[in-house]
């Protein structure tokens, strides 16, 4: 689980990046908003839509499995942003090593990994 100060909870917050994101990514699996937040840190939220995952147990595997991967990377990660990651693929697509994967690749193409 991610630290308290490492999530994003406040409606606010997330209205902010998803009406002035600096850098976005969306690829087969996840989309990606960030903006800066003028903190040393890295904060982060996941919106998972029923759209795409009808169940709630669904929905918060898939939350779990986000915030383990942002936790193996936290440390590399240069500080200073809010980050949302959107799911944009259906539950049965969404493998945990192609999360990974496409979450690293995204994060490199925003230059968030140092």
């Amino acid at each position: 689980m991610l630290k308290k100060q490492n999530r994003l909870t406040k409606k606010k917050d997330f209205d902010r990046l998803f009406r002035s994101a600096e850098a976005k990514y969306y690829g087969k699996l996840l989309g990606v908003r960030i903006v800066a937040n003028g903190l040393d840190y890295n904060r982060f939220g996941f919106v998972v839509s029923r759209r795409y995952c009808h169940l709630a147990v669904e929905r918060n595997l898939i939350r779990r499995r986000l915030a383990t991967i942002v936790e193996e990377n936290l440390s590399k990660m240069v500080g200073g942003h809010d980050i949302v990651i959107v799911v944009i693929a259906p539950w049965p697509l969404l493998k945990f090593i192609d999360l990974r994967q496409e979450l690293i690749n995204a994060w490199k193409k925003l230059k968030l990994i140092v």
